[in-house]
């Protein structure tokens, strides 16, 4: 017995570190590189666009002339297989604003809402404050989002839909070539682009 309970907690040191040593270390899987698109828009500031739709309205949570409304900003989107969606800027969470006027700010949350079962579903993309729909090779596009950084770097995240839902699957840095912030960053030909390190 004595001799069972020496061993014990040695067996379980030898277990865990095997466990450790086997797993992937979180951080070292590096999501592709991919080319940056070239149309990308600002997110939209009201909802005006997805206003004659009033199941889409109701999934956001908000109505056109609400207050509730009034922090919301919907764009509408054509999705391929799963029809007419929406890209949502929710612009009442943290610091969210025009790129125009935001300086080193103005990420919104973005989110995608898409047609699922006769409702809307919805998913979480990313904080952003630009977005273009790509085509991904697959009946769903992508979705790319870019995240301001500073006023000459961003973040550009590619999304695809995988299992019901849309996952991370791209990123890459930016910067703009020159970087007293005049430039848009927007344009390819401005950037230099690198894959996420």
């Amino acid at each position: 017995m004595l001799r069972w309970s020496m061993t014990r907690p040695a067996l379980f040191v030898v277990f865990a570190t095997l466990t450790l040593l086997a797993q992937k270390r979180p951080g070292t899987r590096h999501l592709p590189s991919f080319p940056m698109p070239s149309n990308m828009v600002e997110t939209a500031s009201d909802l005006r666009a997805v206003a004659n739709d009033p199941a889409l309205v109701k999934a956001i949570g908000a109505t056109p002339s609400s207050p509730a409304g009034a922090s919301f900003g919907a764009a509408r989107v054509s999705l391929g297989a799963l029809g007419s969606g929406a890209i949502v800027a929710d612009r009442g969470a943290g610091s969210c604003a025009s790129k125009a006027s935001m300086g080193l700010s103005g990420n919104c949350s973005i989110l995608v809402y898409f047609q699922q079962q006769g409702t809307y579903g919805s998913a979480y993309l990313y904080s952003g404050w630009a977005y273009e729909v790509v085509k991904s090779g697959k009946p769903v596009p992508d979705i790319v989002i870019m995240t301001n950084m500073s006023s000459w770097s961003g973040l550009l995240t590619r999304f695809s839909f995988v299992h019901g839902t849309y996952v991370k699957t791209g990123c890459d840095d930016v910067e703009l070539r020159s970087q007293d912030g005049k430039g848009n960053i927007l344009d390819p030909a401005q950037d230099d682009i690198q894959p996420c390190p």
